[in-house]
């Protein structure tokens, strides 16, 4: 992944984000360390169902 993200990086003219399979702080900071940013969709929309139904 490391290899690919910077080839991504050598070969792009604007910044990019990555966003697939994140769903942790460590996850956020290590994508961060080799991409502009990083999207957690997924666990944010898991945590807020979880929360509507009274859990956690």
């Amino acid at each position: 992944m490391e290899n690919y993200l910077a080839k991504v990086r050598e070969n792009s003219e604007t910044p990019f984000m990555v966003g697939f399979g994140i769903s942790s702080n460590d996850d956020v900071n290590w994508f961060n360390s080799f991409s502009d940013g990083a999207v957690v969709g997924s666990a944010v929309i898991k945590k807020f169902s979880k929360i509507q139904k009274g859990c956690c």
